[in-house]
């Protein structure tokens, strides 16, 4: 089965609700991320390939998904919240900031400009600007990776997005 029933915290504490929805017994209260760490390993198991694990920033906010993306191996790319904690230096006593304020301080070189393919209204491009920095896992330890910036272009178009 590639897929798996998630259940808010109301639904799993509620047996009425879950009888009336018939709703398996089997399926227990887990976060999403534990759900998409089961289905990533049950793929891996028959060796399903696959490039990068994509998800947003739900997931990309969560250290131990993250953690467990690298114990596994998994190339990954995930959105980010603009709050996300990054630091400069591996250095234990760095507590590191928002990933916003890094990426305020950007100066103009940092950022070019990018065209990925042609859509129905001419080229998709965005402005892009990646730092080499680390994040805190699970057990506040520093993971070396890349905090990727997207912003909008002068003309409107693209979007402002956080992206490790």
């Amino acid at each position: 089965m590639a897929s798996r029933l998630y259940l808010p915290e109301s639904w799993a504490n509620d047996a009425v609700r879950q009888a009336a929805a018939h709703v398996p017994e089997e399926v227990v209260l887990k976060s999403k991320a534990e759900i998409a760490l089961e289905l990533i390993a049950q793929a891996n198991r028959p060796g399903v390939p696959n490039r990068a694990v994509v998800a947003d920033a739900e997931f990309g906010d969560s250290p131990p998904f993250l953690d467990r993306l690298e114990a596994l191996g998994e190339t990954y790319a995930v959105d980010v919240r603009r709050d996300f904690r990054v630091c400069r230096r591996r250095a234990a006593s760095d507590e590191g900031q928002r990933a916003e304020t890094l990426i305020a301080n950007l100066p103009a070189r940092a950022w070019r400009v990018v065209r990925w393919r042609q859509g129905s209204q001419g080229w998709l491009r965005g402005s892009f600007a990646a730092i080499r920095c680390w994040r805190m896992d699970a057990c506040g330890r520093h993971r070396i990776g890349w905090l990727v910036a997207e912003r909008k272009l002068p003309d409107g178009s693209g979007q402002n997005k956080l992206h490790w």
